[in-house]
């Protein structure tokens, strides 16, 4: 992961952050356990902003 660290975050930063809803919630319950690599672009992700129940 660490030569790929920087794309990861802009990964979560950029797209994934734009797609953050209920919906891709959902989708992303079939990749559970995340990999260290999705946890760290997830990780990124600023929800801040959205309802808290989306939050969680």
């Amino acid at each position: 992961m660490p030569d790929h660290e920087e794309a990861l975050g802009q990964l979560g930063a950029g797209p994934l952050e734009d797609m953050m809803s209920d919906e891709l919630l959902d989708h992303l319950q079939h990749w559970l356990p995340f990999t260290p690599a999705m946890r760290y672009a997830l990780g990124q992700v600023r929800i801040s902003a959205e309802h808290p129940a989306l939050q969680r």
